[in-house]
């Protein structure tokens, strides 16, 4: 028999969406860009996230978990370290995969 949702594991449920055959993610040239989503995205079989040129991206609510181990994120250092995350572990999680470009 399945227990009921607490209230705060229902509103977390709310605030997540799937996207699940999502296998790379390019934000290029996007100056005003802040976030891509309100929501945390799951992105079980995410494979590349490339970030080239976007400033004011503070959140990227992604949740990939566990990364698989052939994720690779192109991104500025600088912009890495900028980025808010709702999940702390995400951030650790995918730091391991990130290819920092002196050029994004």
């Amino acid at each position: 028999m399945s227990r009921k949702k607490t209230k705060k594991e229902q509103v977390a449920a709310k605030n997540k969406f799937s996207l699940p055959k999502l296998r790379k993610l390019q934000l290029w040239f996007l100056p005003e860009l802040e976030s891509i989503s309100k929501e945390e995205i799951n992105c079980g079989v995410l494979r590349e996230i490339d970030i080239r040129k976007c400033p004011k991206l503070r959140k990227l609510p992604l949740s990939v978990d566990p990364p698989p181990a052939t994720t690779e994120i192109k991104i500025g250092k600088g912009l890495w370290e900028s980025l808010e995350w709702e999940n702390a572990n995400a951030k650790y999680d995918l730091h391991r995969h990130c290819q920092f470009m002196p050029y994004y």
